[in-house]
């Protein structure tokens, strides 16, 4: 049997039903400020930010690459909207390698990288041949490898995404928008920012409540990604004398 989406149609009638305001468009921006205050909460938390990970995406490139723009590939490769909002492991494989070995991020000022990144702009021959590779990434998704890495290479990415923003009439994807126990946080939220909007009282019970939905849902994402329960062997019981 097939599993009914939850759409944004079905948070908008919720809100205007709550609140008697009909300005869909409104409703959906504030929808939006919603979950990208779920969002924060949500990756700010002790096992959020890896609900909002996407594994080894490969892309290969087309040029020799001092500086690459990993935000443009990855929308492309993956099909993003809301684009990439952190790098966790970066993997290097060059034509000749058989495995991707994780190249080492450092910061720009760092005398290894600055070693490995002292060619001067005219110089468009130079390329990586061995590992390690250094990274550094800047405004989350700019790169800068040292060496440069040559044409061809392949490299393969762990990133955070940010969650595709909610539009009127469609349904929520799972695989890309923040997890479902947060879809009543974020319409609660919705709810508030609507009462604050027309100036309703209102708007405090409802912060109020996603305020305690989304302990519950952090909650629910902790028990889903924490390791498996470990149990102790039994111990025997010491017989007196």
């Amino acid at each position: 049997m097939a599993v009914t989406a939850f759409t944004v149609a079905e948070m908008v009638t919720r809100i205007t039903n709550r609140t008697r305001f009909e300005t869909s468009a409104t409703i959906v921006g504030e929808l939006n400020s919603a979950m990208e205050w779920v969002f924060n909460r949500l990756f700010n938390s002790e096992h959020g930010q890896d609900t909002l990970i996407t594994h080894a995406t490969q892309l290969t490139l087309s040029s020799r690459t001092r500086a690459y723009d990993l935000n443009a590939a990855l929308v492309t490769a993956d099909t993003l909207t809301a684009g990439v909002f952190g790098i966790k492991k970066l993997w290097v494989k060059f034509v000749a390698d058989t495995n991707f070995t994780p190249a080492v991020a450092l910061d720009s000022a760092d005398p290894q990288f600055m070693l490995n990144d002292s060619y001067p702009s005219a110089d468009t021959t130079t390329v990586a041949t061995g590992h390690p590779v250094y990274y550094d990434a800047r405004n989350f998704d700019m790169v800068r490898f040292a060496p440069p890495l040559a044409t061809d290479t392949i490299i393969r990415v762990d990133y955070w995404r940010k969650s595709e923003r909610l539009a009127s009439g469609t349904a929520i994807a799972a695989s890309t928008c923040i997890p479902e126990p947060f879809y009543e946080v974020i319409v609660d939220k919705a709810t508030s920012q609507i009462f604050t909007l027309i100036d309703d009282d209102r708007a405090r019970y409802w912060n109020s409540e996603a305020e305690r939905k989304i302990v519950d849902g952090l909650n629910v994402v902790q028990r889903q990604i924490q390791t498996p329960t470990r149990t102790k062997s039994y111990r025997h019981s010491r017989r007196w004398f």
